[in-house]
């Protein structure tokens, strides 16, 4: 008579156990199926020319442009259109998250780089070595 009071208790704790491990595999799903698209201008539109599947080349590229934008004031539109187009998407189908994209343009000198967060106008100009390294993503 006393397991029958427990056998009730025993399968809501499987059942518990069972959707938390569910859910914390698609959390780990969705941050693996995050990539970064590398555009150009071709015409009056952008080409797609490169694509970085690689996680952890995603989550540190996504980190470095988000802290140098979130952190600016400026707000701008430039006169030309940008040099490259970094586009970060989650390729689950179905899935609410919303694309990022940053508009890369080189200074003149090529030695710095500025982004802007599209559609905020949201503007910041990197230090050089912060530019070396969009720019090695880029090429």
């Amino acid at each position: 008579m006393n397991k029958r009071k427990w056998l009730p208790c025993a399968v809501a704790c499987i059942a518990l156990v069972a959707v938390l491990a569910a859910c914390a595999s698609k959390a780990e799903l969705r941050e693996s199926d995050r990539i970064i698209q590398v555009s150009r201008p071709d015409g009056d539109r952008y080409k797609i020319y490169k694509e970085i599947r690689e996680p952890d080349r995603v989550s540190q590229a996504e980190a470095l442009l988000r802290s140098v934008v979130d952190g600016s004031t400026a707000i701008v539109s430039m006169s030309r259109t940008s040099d490259y187009r970094i586009a970060f998407e989650n390729t689950i189908p179905g899935s609410s998250a919303n694309r990022v994209v940053f508009d890369i343009w080189r200074t003149p000198k090529d030695d710095r780089v500025e982004v802007v967060l599209d559609p905020t106008g949201a503007y910041a100009q990197l230090d050089p070595e912060t530019s070396r390294s969009i720019l090695r993503l880029v090429k």
